[in-house]
């Protein structure tokens, strides 16, 4: 830190203009007599400089710091593609996976909350962001994926990724198969293929009916 800071940073501590010239005497370890008839009979500038003012408040020895503007990194799909922060994890804790469903039935009780039918009942949740949702595949033309069951970690265009009690993630196409969903202890059949698509593009299509699919 310079010296002229030094001095500024003190000044801002002075009270009077006689604090201030034991201030100036102090630090030139000269008598303050001497330093009063040097300033008498001159205007002495109390306010630091803007040009220095960020240096005194950014010291790591005063107190009152100034805050800056946090910069947000601009990042596209490929750079978060390339740091690895697009991909679902293989593992999720069931501790977490459970507190992702309790926040979901919350919103899926509100987003459901008037329905007068169970055909407004699908609809709605054809809408709706199923991420935190249990699953369980109900029908599917491949065999593999019948009775599977788990929390919906990550919902893409075309698959679910189904966080199990064993915590595992497995992923499970969505074309193939009808999905079982659990509401209040009423049961609701989904079509994948009605699902495809992610959440935000499914919000502004409207639900077409599907045939059961072909196993």
């Amino acid at each position: 830190m310079s010296e002229k800071n030094v001095i500024y940073r003190h000044v801002n501590e002075c009270k009077s203009q006689f604090d201030c010239i034991q201030v100036f005497s102090n630090l030139a370890d000269e008598s303050v007599d001497k330093w009063k008839a040097r300033i008498d009979s001159r205007i002495l500038q109390l306010v630091c400089p803007k040009s220095q003012a960020r240096a005194v408040n950014t010291d790591a020895n005063f107190g009152n710091e100034t805050t800056r503007k946090m910069k947000y990194l601009k990042l596209g799909a490929g750079k978060l593609a390339k740091m690895g922060l697009l991909k679902a994890p293989r593992y999720v804790a069931p501790d977490h996976s459970n507190a992702l469903h309790s926040l979901w039935v919350q919103y899926i009780n509100d987003a459901l909350c008037g329905s007068k039918s169970d055909a407004d009942i699908l609809k709605r949740l054809f809408f709706a962001d199923l991420h935190g949702a249990k699953l369980s595949v109900y029908q599917s033309s491949c065999p593999n994926y019948v009775n599977l069951k788990g929390i919906v970690v990550h919902d893409s265009n075309m698959t679910f990724r189904l966080a199990g009690e064993d915590g595992k993630v497995r992923t499970i196409l969505k074309s193939p198969c009808v999905f079982e969903l659990e509401i209040s202890g009423q049961k609701y059949h989904l079509h994948g293929r009605s699902l495809q698509g992610p959440p935000l593009a499914r919000s502004k299509l409207k639900p077409k009916p599907k045939s059961t699919v072909e196993l």
